[in-house]
């Protein structure tokens, strides 16, 4: 028998369900979603829309553009015929080609030579400006023989200049066979010099300059004997690393 003033149960905390109390079988209605008003779809289709016409406006500029530069670019070679320039070696002038051995060690080698390239403008129409102009010279394919720079000049129309470099080398060491070979090939006349240029280019059509383009010029495949005889080889133009012009 329980006593006085004792409670038999504890208190149930709040939200409390008892799972033998039988079920009323009503349930929490659900909330419905309110339906997006029309205006927010056609607001949607308005974005797509005008995106997808400012992105065809937007092709159709870039593609007419490219049409007007291709249409432009024709005109101008049709009018003008634009022409690269023409390089040709000249003669060499040894003036100092030194070759002093050692008993049982290297060579050393001192040398000074002149060099003239002719470079002839074709263009009747176009001025051609041309940026520093770097030419190195090796003997026989493997022996530098030293370099020279001149400075950007402009070349008139239908014009020919001659540039005009010294090479210079001092105490350069080589090894015994190259003094050998290159000091029979000086005196016989029969060593092969090469020459490699670097240089670039632009033209000009009355005050507007286009340009510059970077050029290499190699010369050379000839004897020092063919090249004192007058035999002036056309020089081969590489530009843009793929396109070469005999």
């Amino acid at each position: 028998m329980a006593e006085p003033g004792f409670k038999s149960a504890l208190k149930k905390p709040p939200g409390y369900k008892d799972p033998h109390t039988p079920s009323t079988g009503q349930n929490t209605p659900k909330r419905s979603r309110k339906p997006l008003p029309p205006s927010f779809y056609h607001t949607q289709k308005n974005r797509r829309s005008c995106c997808r016409l400012c992105c065809c406006c937007i092709c159709f500029l870039i593609l007419f553009l490219i049409i007007l530069l291709a249409i432009a670019g024709g005109l101008f070679y049709l009018w003008f015929t634009p022409k690269l320039p023409v390089f040709r070696m000249r003669p060499l002038e040894l003036e100092r080609f030194n070759i002093t051995t050692k008993k049982d060690g290297p060579a050393f080698l001192d040398s000074d030579i002149t060099i003239r390239v002719e470079v002839r403008n074709p263009n009747e129409k176009l001025t051609i400006y041309y940026g520093d102009t770097k030419i190195s010279l090796v003997a026989d394919g493997e022996t530098d023989l030293g370099s020279a720079t001149v400075g950007g000049f402009t070349q008139g129309k239908k014009n020919v200049t001659v540039l005009k470099f010294r090479t210079q080398t001092e105490k350069k060491q080589i090894d015994g066979s190259t003094a050998d070979n290159l000091s029979s090939g000086v005196k016989s006349q029969s060593v092969k010099i090469d020459a490699e240029g670097k240089t670039k280019v632009g033209i000009g059509v009355g005050s507007l300059k286009i340009g510059m383009l970077g050029v290499n010029v190699k010369c050379g495949d000839k004897s020092l004997k063919q090249l004192n005889d007058g035999d002036s080889p056309k020089c081969t133009i590489n530009t843009l690393k793929w396109i070469n012009i005999h």
